[in-house]
């Protein structure tokens, strides 16, 4: 997991997992993409698998992200990450920040 910060946006690289164990982590780098004040993009790419903690961090980060003006984006999902969030019946809401 990796934030990048650009010119215009930030982009956080998910890599090939998220855990439970990295949702301080996981967090924290969300908090600071918010206060960097730039849309955030989430890179869900190489994603091999996610759990139902990471995925409700996104969803108050996304809250968190529009209530202040800025655009959250999930972006190059993977297969794992879609079959996932359709699981907890969330891909409808998945779909609309893609």
């Amino acid at each position: 997991m990796k934030l990048e910060k650009q010119q215009t946006k930030t982009v956080l690289r998910c890599g090939s997992f998220l855990m439970p164990s990295m949702a301080a982590q996981l967090k924290q780098l969300l908090q600071e993409a918010l206060t960097a004040k730039q849309p955030i993009e989430i890179d869900a790419e190489e994603l091999e698998s996610i759990d139902t903690l990471s995925i409700q961090l996104f969803i108050s980060a996304h809250k968190s992200f529009t209530e202040a003006g800025l655009g959250f984006d999930v972006i190059k999902q993977s297969s794992t990450f879609k079959t996932n969030v359709k699981a907890l019946g969330l891909h409808s809401f998945f779909e609309g920040v893609a």
